[in-house]
């Protein structure tokens, strides 16, 4: 979503995203809360791209998509 809006505000994928944020976002009696992530995926697969980028393999052209 943030991606989205950084891109363009008034973009309809930015606006697709807005009725799903009161699935993450709330006001509960004492604060604003946020729907965290439930699963390992994402702490894996930023290790893993944390390892990826120390190794420098990203400057490997075998590595690199085709343009």
């Amino acid at each position: 979503m943030l991606c989205c809006w950084v891109e363009d505000p008034n973009v309809e994928a930015f606006k697709l995203h807005l009725p799903r944020l009161y699935d993450y976002l709330w006001v509960a009696e004492d604060v604003m809360k946020m729907q965290g992530y439930n699963g390992s995926q994402l702490w894996d697969t930023a290790f893993a791209v944390q390892a990826i980028l120390s190794t420098n393999l990203v400057r490997r052209d075998s590595w690199r998509l085709p343009e």
